[in-house]
Parts: C-alpha cells; sequence; structure tokens
C-alpha cells in the first residue's frame, strides 16, 4: 500500500476524533465549541500536507524506479513469468506512437463504402 494512500484512509478518523475531543470539552466546559472549532480547519489542512508529502514521495520512488507518469512512462510488463514491480522489464516505458498527418477533425464524412449491391 502507497503511502498517499495510508494518509488519505486516516483524513476521516482524525477529523471524527478531533471533533469529539472539541465536543467533549465543551459538555466538561473547559472550553466551548465556538470557540475552538478553527482546530477543526487546522487540523483538516495538516493532513493534507501530509497527503501531499506522502504523494511526492511515492512519485519520486516510482521515478527512482524508472517510471515517471508526468513525462508519459507506462509500465509494460513483457515478461509473464515474472510479473513484479521488482523485475526491471516491468517498468520499461513504451515508444511514441507516430502522429498521423493532416486534419485532426474530420472536415467531410467519408464517402460510403460500395456494399456491392446493384441499385438498378
Amino acid at each position: 500500500m502507497n503511502h498517499w494512500y495510508q494518509a488519505r484512509r486516516m483524513r476521516r478518523p482524525i477529523v471524527l476524533i478531533t471533533i469529539g475531543v472539541l465536543a467533549l470539552l465543551s459538555v466538561w466546559h473547559v472550553a466551548r465549541f465556538e470557540a475552538t472549532w478553527p482546530l477543526i480547519l487546522i487540523v483538516i489542512g495538516l493532513l493534507q500536507i501530509a497527503e501531499r508529502a506522502a504523494w511526492t514521495t511515492d512519485v519520486r520512488e516510482q521515478q527512482a524506479q524508472g517510471f515517471a507518469p508526468a513525462m508519459g512512462g507506462n509500465p509494460v510488463n513483457s515478461d509473464p513469468v515474472n510479473p513484479s514491480p521488482a523485475n526491471p522489464s516491468y517498468w520499461s516505458t513504451a515508444s511514441p506512437q507516430p502522429v498521423a498527418e493532416g486534419p485532426l477533425i474530420q472536415t467531410h464524412p467519408p464517402a460510403p463504402e460500395d456494399s456491392g449491391r446493384d441499385d438498378r
């Protein structure tokens, strides 16, 4: 499991625990919820920072293995006997396909094909 996914999965439980602690402090008359609710926004912001740091770590690990998703890398498994990310051929990048000449938008519909039927 990657680091980003682990950090992402912890978001809801941490926010719920924070809300619960703030509600408990309000019930115990230690601190009013109206005065402490900005702490929820701070916790959410810290969790987003942790998620971005985890995502960056995962991307750097993938780039160290030779797979660069931002640069058009494509994981291709050329060895069906050993389908493992530890296999160097697993992360090889595919060669780019040549671009066809001509307009990208079709200017007119294609001519109908001869169906072989005689319309007399």
